[in-house]
């Protein structure tokens, strides 16, 4: 079965989480993962059962992220983590504390191990 190709808009008002910035479509599988991997910050994604989860194998999973994302499955969901957490930095008073916690990092250490290593600088600092 072929996958539909479904239109990617990001970064609109309600979705500011996903990590690309063309308005390539996507095949209706990956929007499918891509969607649950932004819908749930919280958990840990394993390939293995993100692959099983839609019915495939980890190599077409990581083929697919490749081929229309050029990143892994974990290197997506780390980028989405990033982007909440900027855009919740930018867009709201909440604590380092709440942010770390609602994009997904749980807890201030990781989420400044990961401005670090990206943005070179504290979450701090880019409010």
């Amino acid at each position: 079965m072929e996958d539909k190709i479904v239109p990617v808009t990001p970064y609109s008002t309600e979705d500011t989480m996903l990590p690309w910035h063309d308005t390539n479509p996507l095949p209706e599988t990956l929007a499918k993962i891509t969607r649950h991997i932004s819908d749930n910050l919280h958990m840990e994604m394993d390939h293995h059962s993100l692959a099983d989860r839609y019915d495939m194998n980890v190599t077409q999973l990581e083929a697919m992220f490749q081929d229309h994302l050029s990143q892994t499955p974990t290197e997506f969901q780390k980028r989405v983590r990033l982007n909440k957490a900027q855009y919740l930095l930018e867009q709201t008073l909440l604590s380092l504390e709440t942010v770390a916690d609602k994009s997904g990092f749980g807890d201030i250490p990781s989420l400044q191990d990961a401005f670090l290593q990206n943005l070179n600088m504290f979450p701090s600092r880019y409010k």
